[in-house]
């Protein structure tokens, strides 16, 4: 029987790394960043405000499937694998790179039906650009598990190196596609599933034996995390990615692409707070096996504290630059500054309720919690939003950075709590979230 250990990289030398990690992972979502970025302008220019509603909306299916692998296999792989020995994680490696493939399968068969019997089309669906979504969606799942698994061995180093594969190869696609005019949202996806799925078996290069050959102990191990994770984030979905189908049936594709470019000029650092996601929370299982509590808090403070400002800047930056981006995007968007203004609001309260998040799922009682919060955010989410889609778009964004509040303070209340027990006693046993 071959070793998993094939499937990941093992620890090295752990001091070495620390020193990289931070470079190595600005490097990475920089350059993701600006290749998501290209994109998206290519699409507003080349394809007009109607394809690029096309692309959100597809785009929203990812993001779906995305949360749900991150609930189900990689935020309980984070937890599991810091806690871990170094001999017990290749059984923890090999069921998450395993259960990527199974999952990547079914989301993409549910995608293609999704996209041909239920997705609410303007115009007759097609098979193609069903199955290129599926694609798409198996193709993010599939780079998303090579970077965490890199990030969990502390080596954003591989991160990086496999971002930039996937990237040069949807630039090679994608550039054809341009020249010839067949640049449109189903050949764009159909490149970028392509390249994840190629830097997936390049940089795993596991073995499929693997599948037949899931522990029972992983699969409850990570279902007894996974369950509940999965409901908050499917919630989660719910209240900040189904604005683009909210806002084609309500308002139709021109304020759909409006809502969606405001966003898009943000999401750089909603990427870089993801890397933080991917670095930082092994780095708190471990701190938290060893009752380093402290650190977590200092760390969480800091990192809230720097994100608040970084989007302070970025906000800045738009509304100087304001003309110049209107005029980079087309010259079609004058009314973007107040959206610009609302996703802010709603991106700045995500990355706190993110931050604190990983103080909270490092053990099952805050995944617990966790999920009773994401349903109590859904019953706010419905009540506002079917009051906001009646009014101007803006009040739509304004509806998601209300529901982001409620879900922030609930989530903050309980972390503050918990802080203050780790502050007090110390002992092992106020670690437990929600205790």
């Amino acid at each position: 029987m071959r070793r998993t250990r094939n499937l990941v990289l093992t620890d090295g030398n752990t001091k070495r790394i620390n020193k990289s990690v931070g470079v190595y992972a600005a490097l990475d979502q920089g350059w993701l960043s600006a290749l998501n970025f290209c994109l998206s302008i290519a699409f507003i220019r080349l394809g007009g405000k109607t394809e690029y509603a096309t692309y959100l909306l597809i785009f929203g299916g990812i993001l779906l499937w995305q949360g749900v692998h991150n609930a189900v296999l990689a935020s309980p792989f984070s937890t599991i694998y810091a806690r871990r020995s170094s001999e017990e994680r290749d059984s923890a490696a090999a069921f998450f790179v395993s259960g990527t493939i199974v999952l990547a399968g079914v989301s993409a068969l549910l995608v293609f039906f999704w996209m041909i019997f239920v997705l609410p089309w303007d115009f007759d669906p097609n098979i193609y650009l069903a199955f290129a979504a599926a694609l798409g969606v198996s193709g993010a799942l599939c780079r998303d598990t090579v970077r965490l698994t890199s990030y969990a061995n502390l080596n954003s180093r591989r991160a990086f190196l496999s971002g930039v594969l996937y990237g040069v190869t949807v630039l090679v696609g994608v550039a054809p596609l341009i020249f010839f005019g067949w640049f449109d949202a189903a050949n764009v996806n159909l490149v970028a599933g392509i390249s994840g799925i190629l830097v997936f078996f390049l940089f795993l290069r596991g073995n499929g034996k693997t599948i037949r050959r899931l522990a029972e102990r992983e699969r409850k191990e990570f279902w007894l995390l996974g369950r509940w994770g999965l409901i908050g984030a499917t919630v989660t979905w719910i209240n900040l990615n189904t604005y683009p189908y909210i806002a084609m049936v309500h308002y139709g594709p021109e304020s759909t692409a409006d809502i969606g470019a405001a966003r898009q000029l943000l999401m750089p650092l909603v990427l870089l707070f993801a890397v933080w996601s991917a670095i930082f929370r092994p780095r708190i299982g471990r701190w938290a096996a060893s009752n380093q509590y402290r650190r977590i808090i200092k760390i969480s403070l800091q990192s809230i504290c720097v994100g608040v400002a970084l989007f302070g800047l970025l906000v800045a930056a738009c509304v100087v630059a304001f003309p110049v981006i209107n005029e980079i995007l087309g010259g079609d968007f004058d009314g973007l500054l107040p959206l610009i203004y609302g996703w802010s609001l709603v991106m700045i309260l995500s990355m706190i309720r993110t931050i604190l998040m990983a103080t909270l799922m490092i053990s099952e009682s805050g995944y617990k919690f966790l999920s009773r919060s994401s349903v109590y955010s859904l019953i706010v989410y419905l009540i506002v939003v079917s009051v906001a889609k009646e009014l101007p778009p803006v009040w739509l964004v304004v509806a998601l950075a209300a529901v982001e509040l409620f879900q922030t303070a609930l989530i903050g209340i309980n972390v503050y709590r918990l802080w203050g027990r780790w502050h007090d006693s110390g002992k092992s046993s106020d670690l437990l979230p929600g205790g």
